[in-house]
């Protein structure tokens, strides 16, 4: 009987590593070239610019704008998309059977908003943590009710 084998992608908003595990007693392989970080600066500097200025509705006075969006989280959510992307990719080239998403809360709503169903079939479980500043030989305790390292 062939083991199944199981990609396990552990992210935030800034960082993911991806392992792979090829059966029960196995462990995690780290894959190094699928590792990725988000090298965003943060929001004080992706929005160094004042705030522009608008008239009131109503008299003469002026005030300034805040933006729609935060510029970081909207980083976050690029960074996200672009995590997607690269475990669709794994998945095409049949590096693993089945998925597992261990993400920050945020990360992990955004990936599962955006998941197509081809990658959702193979997704067996999914953890709300974030475990990416885990050491990898601590990452069997915490994945211990959903994969069998």
């Amino acid at each position: 009987m062939k083991a199944v084998r199981t990609l396990v992608v552990i992210t935030d908003g800034a960082k993911a590593v991806f392992y792979r595990n090829d059966g029960p007693g196995k462990g995690l392989t780290p894959m190094e070239e699928l590792k990725m970080t988000n090298d965003a600066p943060p929001t004080r500097e992706i929005m160094s610019d004042r705030p522009g200025r608008s008239f009131s509705s109503v008299g003469h006075g002026r005030s300034s704008m805040e933006p729609r969006t935060d510029a970081h989280e909207l980083e976050e959510t690029k960074f996200a998309h672009g995590v997607l992307a690269q475990m669709e990719e794994a998945m095409s080239r049949n590096v693993a059977d089945k998925l597992v998403l261990v993400a920050a809360p945020k990360t992990l709503g955004e990936i599962r908003k955006a998941m197509p169903k081809s990658l959702a079939e193979n997704l067996t479980a999914t953890l709300d943590k974030d475990l990416t500043k885990t050491p990898a030989n601590e990452l069997p305790k915490h994945l211990e009710g959903i994969l069998a390292v």
